[in-house]
């Protein structure tokens, strides 16, 4: 991973004291990070960032309705993000997570 990279990755995980930061993937494009928003029921939720690297563009996506507005402004997103939806209401399948 450049320098540069590691750097601007950083500064930005660095904004969301209450993600948990946990793995990342890179490929030519992107690096991906991944974390953990812990829950008052035991659960936890997820926040990825994908940071790409030619335009040093940010994505995110989270399945917290709690943080979910507000990641959104500490990273100066000026639109909605999408609302999480649970596997378990909408497919019927058996290998699912089901609270």
């Amino acid at each position: 991973m450049k320098a540069e990279h590691k750097a601007w990755i950083e500064t930005e995980i660095k904004k969301l004291p209450f993600v948990n930061w946990d793995r990342f993937v890179e490929n030519n494009c992107f690096i991906e990070i991944y974390g953990w928003i812990n829950r008052e029921d035991s659960h936890e939720d997820f926040v990825s960032l994908r940071f790409f690297k030619k335009n040093k563009g940010l994505e995110f996506i989270s399945s917290s309705a709690k943080y979910d507005k507000q990641i959104n402004e500490i990273l100066g997103f000026k639109i909605n993000s999408i609302p999480c939806q649970r596997v378990e209401n909408n497919f019927k399948i058996d290998n699912c997570v089901r609270l």
